[in-house]
């Protein structure tokens, strides 16, 4: 009797201990943005269903609805999935997807296509993507080695170094997301229906690049581009001419109008060239201005790149 209990009582704290390595090795793993459904894997080698996979990819972005298969339909990335979307998704099928949501990455080509995704796959491609996500909230003096990823909206970063590339989806919303003191080394990519919400202040950032869900990823590489995130232009790129005439290297007029006749006084005031809602402004104005070559009518802005 005495033995029978013995085993009994092994038997029971196996299982228990077992339940609980499970649980902290899933919570491990699973992203901190995630929220979890009853048609999620129970575990992280088990295989994903196709509903599964787009809702996880869905949260990912930021975008969510009541129907996964609605929002992902809405956004444009669902294939015939609709009929049969409890069973297994393939791997050939998720990488689709995911060259859909982020056109610019290189996916490398699924081996064994036929092969079912599971969690644990979702997850290590969202680690290969991006070595940090931020959620909504505020982050400072921190320094990502590899790359980042915004999802949600009301993300400022304040003080950060991204050694990598940024990324920056359309789950940012129209909240405003903003870096401010912020030195991105690779690119920053944003997604075309929110690149409005983002503002840049007083950061270092080497290219930015709007991408459109389903685009072409591009043979080109982009040398120089300004997609008018500052508050302010940025003078790193852009030179103010001044005036109305060409002038000589000893400031000797040379031709008025700039050669072209043209009649306004040119300045570098925020009244005649400004950023407004992710575009450069350049306004005319009817007021007098005067030089030493003479008086005009009108104010306006010229300006050259860098």
């Amino acid at each position: 009797m005495r033995k029978l209990l013995v085993v009994c009582l092994v038997l029971i704290f196996s299982f228990v201990g077992t339940s609980l390595v499970f649980g902290e090795k899933k919570e491990e793993e699973t992203p901190a943005w995630l929220e979890e459904k009853s048609f999620h894997p129970p575990q992280s080698n088990a295989a994903m269903s196709k509903l599964a996979f787009v809702d996880f990819m869905n949260q990912w972005i930021g975008v969510t609805g009541e129907d996964a298969m609605e929002t992902a339909e809405s956004i444009g990335y669902l294939p015939d999935f609709k009929a049969n979307e409890r069973s297994a998704i393939k791997k050939e099928e998720a990488e689709a997807i995911l060259s859909h949501l982020f056109p610019m990455a290189d996916w490398p080509e699924a081996s064994n296509g036929n092969k079912p995704v599971k969690l644990k796959d979702a997850i290590q491609y969202v680690e290969s993507l991006a070595d940090q996500t931020y959620t909504t909230g505020t982050y400072s003096n921190q320094t990502v080695e590899g790359n980042a990823l915004i999802n949600q909206p009301g993300v400022t970063l304040e003080d950060t170094t991204i050694e990598g590339d940024l990324y920056i989806t359309r789950g940012i919303g129209t909240e405003q997301t903003i870096l401010d003191s912020v030195t991105v080394h690779g690119t920053v990519y944003v997604e075309k229906s929110v690149q409005n919400a983002v503002k840049l202040k007083d950061s270092d950032i080497g290219l930015v690049s709007v991408y459109t869900l389903g685009g072409e990823k591009s043979d080109w590489s982009l040398v120089w581009g300004d997609e008018f995130l500052t508050e302010e232009i940025d003078s790193s790129k852009w030179k103010h001419d001044i005036g109305n005439w060409i002038v000589d290297e000893d400031g000797e007029g040379i031709s008025p109008g700039w050669g072209n006749n043209e009649l306004e006084y040119y300045t570098d005031s925020e009244e005649n060239s400004y950023i407004e809602d992710g575009n450069l402004v350049i306004k005319a104005k009817e007021e007098q201005k005067s030089d030493e070559f003479g008086s005009y009518d009108y104010t306006s802005a010229k300006l050259k790149t860098e």
